[in-house]
Order: structure tokens, then sequence, then C-alpha cells
């Protein structure tokens, strides 16, 4: 049987870097805004997160694979797409 401890943190780790990972190459041919590139990050997350459960033993929570999704989404659209991102929250606040 596999240990408990730790599991949840482990699988985040490899969520997040899978996520980092996977944004770095396909947001170069991406071609859309925004809110495509997030649908698309967390289409992604939800997808590789099936994929853990086969060897994790507690899923985790919904909304965390989303934020992470987001969190990575939003840091690869800033950083390859400089300041697109941030201006559009600025003008909606």
């Amino acid at each position: 049987m596999k240990p408990r401890d730790g599991r949840r943190d482990d699988a985040q780790f490899d969520l997040f870097n899978h996520l980092r990972k996977w944004t770095y190459s396909a947001h170069q041919s991406f071609e859309g805004d925004g809110q495509s590139w997030l649908d698309e990050v967390t289409e992604v997350a939800e997808e590789f997160h099936d994929k853990l459960l086969s060897c994790r033993l507690d899923p985790m929570p919904t909304q965390l694979i989303h934020d992470l999704a987001a969190d990575c989404a939003v840091w690869t659209w800033e950083t390859m797409h400089t300041g697109i991102v941030t201006s559009a929250e600025n003008s909606s606040s």
C-alpha cells in the first residue's frame, strides 16, 4: 500500500510542473484570447489530474485543479505575451 503522507502536495507539484512545461511549448502555436488560453490550460490540467489518479490515493479538489491551472495560465500569458493579461485586468477593475 502506498503511504498517504505528502501525496496531495506531490500531486500539486506534479500537476503544476506538467502545466508549466506544457504551456511553455503550447503557447507558441496558440491563437486566441486570454480566456480561451485559460480554458485550454484548465482542460489540460483536468486531463493530467485524471492520469495522476492512477498513481495517487487522494484526488485533488476540482477548485484546486482550476486554481493551479489559472496560476499557470496567467503566468504563461503574462510572461510570453507581456502585459496583455495585466492590461485587461487593470481595465476591468
